[in-house]
């Protein structure tokens, strides 16, 4: 089973939601050093809406994410660490955006039973493992793919700032787009 990644696309938000660079300060929770862990995650959406011709999911969900980006904007940040006290803070900059990588894989999904039970080796391929200074510009990074019209998300995500504008809000968003 081999699982193949192209390119990332960047997906900024799809109007501006800030027009200057600014620093966004971070509570004591976010700057919690037992909570710098990024949080890698997999959700599986059946298609419930069968166009003709179908619609391209990553089409669908990059559209999505850039409409909930100018609310979530946050998410498009990076941190950085403050030179006086070494805590974390999130530099948001104009322009910035989220990395959306499409994949595809060589094998049914009744192969790996619908991703129920998977054995983690293969999950680990599956979701976006970044090292620590990737993880740091990219605080969320979304992997793609469609196996046998399930939509597959797969997202990495710094529990740093998890408590921030909560993802839920994303999934009903991709959800909704995807139906």
């Amino acid at each position: 089973m081999d699982v193949k990644t192209s390119q990332p696309t960047t997906v900024h938000p799809s109007k501006p939601p800030f027009t200057d660079d600014h620093i966004l300060p971070l509570s004591h929770l976010d700057t919690d050093r037992n909570m710098n862990v990024p949080f890698r995650y997999v959700r599986a959406y059946a298609a419930t809406n069968h166009h003709h011709p179908p619609t391209d999911p990553f089409d669908v969900i990059t559209a999505a994410l850039s409409t909930a980006l100018v609310k979530y904007y946050p998410y498009t940040g990076s941190l950085h660490r403050r030179d006086s006290d070494g805590r974390f803070e999130l530099h948001c900059t104009v322009g910035s955006g989220v990395p959306v990588i499409p994949a595809t894989v060589d094998f049914p999904l009744s192969s790996v039973n619908y991703l129920d039970d998977a054995e983690e080796e293969f999950i680990e391929q599956l979701v976006p493992n970044p090292d620590q200074d990737t993880l740091l510009k990219n605080l969320l990074i979304l992997q793609v793919r469609l196996l046998n019209g399930i939509l597959v998300i797969l997202y990495m995500l710094l529990v740093l700032i998890y408590h921030a504008p909560p993802l839920y809000n994303l999934y009903v968003l991709n959800e909704t787009s995807c139906d």
